[in-house]
């Protein structure tokens, strides 16, 4: 059984199958012209109230709300949602065509 107690198929190619058109469509998606890069999605932060300057980087909310995307987990000590709980897939650019180098899920 899986983490959400459903059992596996009998015939796990067709699971492995289903992996592959998730996997293809996944790459698909990262080569649309539309698909944003890390740069869109975070910006830095300067702060220089101090002797040394502190940099962050910070999660551009705009972006991520005109996209449809909302935090749905609190993190910290924050009283309100603001992280996102899912699947993260991040690729590389070569040659004109990105491919998937991390995926993770938080």
């Amino acid at each position: 059984m899986n983490y959400r107690k459903e059992t596996y198929p009998s015939n796990l190619n067709s699971l492995l199958d289903k992996a592959m058109l998730i996997a293809s469509d996944s790459i698909e998606k990262l080569n649309f012209n539309n698909c944003p890069g890390i740069n869109d999605l975070y910006y830095e932060l300067h702060k220089t109230c101090g002797v040394q300057p502190e940099y962050s980087v910070v999660r551009d909310k705009k972006v991520y709300n005109a996209m449809g995307y909302v935090a749905n987990i609190k993190s910290g000590k924050s009283k309100s949602l603001n992280e996102f709980k899912g699947l993260y897939v991040f690729g590389e650019e070569i040659d004109g065509k990105v491919t998937p180098v991390y995926v993770g899920i938080s």
